[in-house]
């Protein structure tokens, strides 16, 4: 249906389960990628800027892949575009699919032992400063940055308390078991 720069909308007939077709929907965009990357006992973190978005924002180096790219060869130019560091030490530690109508796979790696290799060469629609801090910065640093309710979940499986004060919340009273 369409095909932009970035996003492409397709439809499809699909059959229902009563034997009738519905048109479906759908938007596919490339692999976007996030990069834990380490400099020594450190992790590497950005702050950010790119039109349209108000004011400054904290990140780490990522971005998409483009076409013909696999995700950990945009995740390796994107690291050396924003921050240029490389590394020859890759990890893909997971991923996930937006919902099943948003064809969109993010790519997490990690990225150890980087070091500079070249000046940073980012583009003209981003401004990208590069910035160190220690596991615990690190780690409060993001979890502000990606939305608390998520890192609340994951809290909740080690955290006894937390998972029984989300229980009461939800079924009422008693414990989550």
């Amino acid at each position: 249906m369409f095909k932009g720069k970035v996003f492409s909308v397709y439809q499809w007939k699909q059959k229902m389960f009563d034997g009738r077709y519905v048109t479906y929907e759908a938007v596919w965009r490339p692999a976007s990628v996030n990069i834990i990357a380490t400099v020594g006992r450190k992790l590497v973190m950005t702050r950010e800027r790119q039109p349209g978005i108000a004011g400054w924002y904290l990140g780490i180096p990522g971005g998409r892949a483009v076409e013909g790219e696999t995700p950990l060869q945009g995740a390796k130019r994107e690291l050396r575009e924003e921050t240029g560091y490389a590394s020859d030490d890759w990890t893909l530690i997971g991923t996930d699919q937006a919902w099943p109508v948003t064809r969109w796979m993010t790519c997490w790696y990690l990225a150890r032992n980087c070091r500079r290799v070249a000046p940073q060469s980012t583009s003209v629609n981003e401004r990208v400063e590069v910035f160190t801090v220690g596991l615990d910065e690190f780690l409060r640093k993001t979890i502000s940055m990606w939305g608390n309710i998520l890192c609340d979940f994951a809290e909740m499986k080690y955290d006894r308390e937390k998972r029984d004060a989300f229980a009461r919340k939800a079924f009422g009273s008693g414990s989550a078991d």
